[in-house]
Parts: C-alpha cells; sequence; structure tokens
C-alpha cells in the first residue's frame, strides 16, 4: 500500500498529466482551473523500464511449469513510440506475425509444423521491446523452432521483404486505423475529429 501511495503522491499531478478541453475555454481559464486537480510537484524523471542495450546479447531463461505446450518468447530492444521510424516498425511486425498470411506462420506453423500459433508486437509506450511469442506442440523442439525462427529473422535483415507482403501489411494497417475510427466513440469525437 505505501508503494502505490507513494507513486500516486510523486506522478498523480497537474504538471503530469494531459488535459483536453473543448471551445469556448482558454489557455488561461484552462491553467487557472488546473489548480482542483491538486498542486504541481517536483519535476518528474522519465524512468526507462528497459536497460539500454550496451551490446547484442543473447540470453536464455527457461521456466518449467505444468502445462500442455511449450511456449517461445523473443523480446528484442526497439525505438520509442515516439520515434519517427515506428510506422515502419508496425509494418515489419505486421509482415512477420500478423494473421495466418504472415510470414512467421506460413514458415513456421504451416509449412515446418514448429509451433501451433505465433505473434508478436511492440509493448508498452516508450523504451519499447518487441515480441515474438509463439506456442508449440506438445512434444516441440524449442530449440528446433529457435533455429528456425534465427533463420526467417536472418533472411529478413538479408533480402528485405517482398513487395506483396509489404502491400498487404500496408492494407492491414491501413484497415485497422479505419475500424479503429468507425467506433460509436469516434464518430462522437471523444477520441480526437475523425471528420
Amino acid at each position: 500500500m505505501a508503494d502505490l501511495q507513494n507513486f500516486f503522491r510523486t506522478y498523480y499531478a497537474p504538471n503530469n498529466c494531459t488535459l483536453y478541453w473543448s471551445a469556448p475555454w482558454m489557455p488561461t481559464s484552462i491553467r487557472t482551473g488546473a489548480k482542483y486537480f491538486g498542486p504541481n510537484r517536483r519535476e518528474m524523471r522519465r524512468r526507462r523500464c528497459v536497460p539500454r542495450a550496451r551490446a547484442a546479447r543473447r540470453a536464455r531463461l527457461v521456466l518449467e511449469r505444468p502445462g500442455q505446450n511449450p511456449l517461445l518468447h523473443y523480446a528484442y530492444h526497439a525505438i520509442a513510440a515516439a520515434d519517427p521510424r515506428q510506422p515502419a516498425l508496425n509494418i515489419l511486425q505486421t509482415i512477420l506475425t500478423s494473421g495466418h498470411a504472415s510470414r512467421l506462420h506460413r514458415a513456421l506453423v504451416e509449412e515446418a509444423k514448429l509451433a501451433v500459433a505465433i505473434g508478436g508486437g511492440c509493448r508498452g509506450l516508450d523504451a519499447n521491446v518487441f515480441v515474438i511469442h509463439a506456442t508449440l506442440p506438445a512434444s516441440g523442439s524449442v530449440s528446433a523452432l529457435e533455429q528456425a525462427l534465427d533463420a526467417q529473422l536472418s533472411r529478413v535483415v538479408k533480402d528485405g521483404v517482398s513487395e506483396q507482403e509489404l502491400r498487404r501489411a500496408k492494407n492491414l494497417v491501413a484497415a485497422e486505423f479505419w475500424r479503429g475510427a468507425s467506433t460509436s466513440m469516434a464518430r462522437r469525437g471523444c477520441w480526437g475529429n475523425t471528420r
């Protein structure tokens, strides 16, 4: 409880929040009204959730728990959410892991049958981690899947992606955007102007 209260006292303050307003309020009125949210607190220092990598390294952690299927997780340091290259990373993760036509699903689930499911993407808003996770068959070999996954990722680095994969990923990302914009909350302008 003490940790929670300390976190609240440290970070829940007007100088660490985002405020949305609509006309006819003016910024000066907003600043005056912000006092009702409580006093400003000391300047917040942004903390990195994941330490900055100084060099490439690979660590293996094995957790054994009762279960039917082995799981494999890869985690990579990724760029910040505000980085201008973030849309390109989103397209790459779509090519690699989104849906049954994704590269890793076709290669590792359908063709090699080393996994029964594979997915991935970025987690968190900053100090991002790019994750690839796979569920293996009940008697699957984790080391065989690791080798095949490493080979697929090396192939992307060496050869890039095909025009067809790029076109499919862009279509999926655009469709996802428009599906999100078609919700009743978006139409009412609760999450931004969609007109």
